[in-house]
């Protein structure tokens, strides 16, 4: 009888010896895993950030793009009249002159009417005077792509630009692009040896 109780006594150490290295074993798996899943988990994270950082660049390099092209036409445009008025009035002749001094009171008109509807969109004081040097689609511009302020600054800097870009097609793009493509007609079409030559300046006022 006693071997039977030594015997079982021995069966029972011997389960719970198992028992410990099931446990052990166990309980290393289970670091193991969570290691595993810090890493899988640090990784994504690394992968996100990448893809946010991606994103990122992108949208500076697309806003950088636009404002470039809001820079070029708006020198070309604004710049490209006075250009054309001053080639007109200095030329001497007395249609020239005339012509001139007209393309120059198109664009004062014009920058004078978007100051003034600077000043009616609540722009202030500082919209009205970059208006009035022919620059607003700039500051518009800008305003837009950097994405700023509250969600209805936002949207009230696009509808400016809308607005603006609208009153500058109406009131300096299409009346310049008028009078100075019948400057440009009447220019080709002159066959005085002393005729102006339409200038490269010209072509590009007029598409812009």
């Amino acid at each position: 009888s006693s071997g039977n109780i030594l015997a079982s006594q021995g069966n029972l150490l011997a389960g719970q010896g198992g028992g410990v290295g099931a446990d052990a074993g166990e309980s290393y798996t289970d670091d193991d895993d969570r290691e595993k899943l810090v890493r899988v988990l640090q990784s994504r994270r690394n992968k996100a950030r990448l893809v946010t950082q991606a994103a990122q660049t992108a949208t500076r390099n697309r806003a950088l793009m636009l404002f470039s092209i809001a820079v070029f036409v708006s020198l070309i445009d604004t710049g490209g009249d006075l250009v054309v008025a001053a080639t007109l009035v200095r030329s001497g002749h007395p249609r020239s002159v005339r012509q001139g001094y007209t393309t120059l009171g198109l664009s004062v008109f014009a920058v004078v009417a978007e100051a003034i509807l600077a000043l009616s969109i609540g722009q202030g004081t500082f919209g009205a005077l970059v208006a009035l040097t022919g620059l607003s689609p700039l500051l518009l511009t800008y305003n837009v792509l950097r994405e700023k302020g509250p969600e209805y600054e936002q949207v009230a800097h696009k509808r400016n630009l809308a607005i603006s870009r609208l009153a500058e097609v109406l009131l300096q793009s299409m009346p310049q692009g008028f009078f100075q493509s019948m400057i440009v007609l009447q220019m080709l079409t002159d066959p005085s040896e002393d005729a102006l030559r339409v200038s490269w300046v010209q072509w590009a006022s007029i598409a812009t």
